[in-house]
This record gives structure tokens, sequence and C-alpha cells, in this order.
């Protein structure tokens, strides 16, 4: 676990970057959501673990468009396309390029009270 530690603190907490993963341009009109097809880039070597798209400083985006957190569970080199879910909030359109840095993927950690909750929860109904 310190080696896991150590990694993700030279990497700025990051276990990947997501990359636009079409060929052509992308047109989000004003206050328009929409997926875009994301591929890994810049990936660490780590076990399969939960992980959260997050804002990245270096993203292609402007500051107006937002990022929908989404939960993903990466695994090394084996993550295919991830969809993220991207938001333009002002009244302008927003091209953005192809192989633009979308977000990140950040490492999650579920706590196991929240778990014992849903555990609860899904007996309440059954």
């Amino acid at each position: 676990m310190h080696l896991r530690d150590k990694k993700l603190q030279r990497n700025n907490n990051r276990i990947a970057l997501l990359k636009s993963a079409g060929t052509s341009k992308i047109i989000l009109g004003p206050n328009e959501s929409k997926d875009i097809y994301c591929y890994t880039d810049k990936e660490l070597d780590l076990q399969t673990t939960p992980a959260m798209t997050s804002d990245s400083t270096e993203s292609g985006l402007p500051d107006f468009v937002d990022i929908t957190p989404g939960l993903v569970n990466y695994s090394y080199g084996k993550n295919g396309h991830i969809i993220v879910n991207v938001s333009n909030l002002t009244t302008n359109s927003v091209v953005i390029a192809p192989k633009t840095i979308i977000c990140e993927l950040q490492p999650v950690v579920i706590a196991d009270d929240v778990l014992n909750e849903e555990k609860k929860d899904r007996n309440k109904f059954n």
C-alpha cells in the first residue's frame, strides 16, 4: 500500500488522464450536456481500484465547462472507453478538439459504513 501512495503523490493523486476518443471535433451548444467517449492516457500501473472522474488542471476545456463526477472501476491497461458527461454552463458554444484532455481519474475508497447502510436499505425492500 505504501508504494501505491508514493506513486499517487508523485502523480498529484491522479491515476490517469482521460482524453477525447473522437476523431472529429465536438460542438457543445449553450446550456447543453453531452456524453464524450474518452480513453486513458498516462496511466499508473496500479491494481484494480474504484476511481472517480474529476476536473484536471491539465484539461483543455474552458473553466465554464463542468465535468459530472462519475465512478469507474479502474484496471490498468484494460479500461477501454470511459464515458464522461460534460456540461456547458454558458450561452456560448464550445468546440472540443479530438484528443483533448477532458478530465482525470482519482482513486476513491468506499467506506464500510456506507456499504452496511446500503445492505440495510436493500433488506428493507426485500
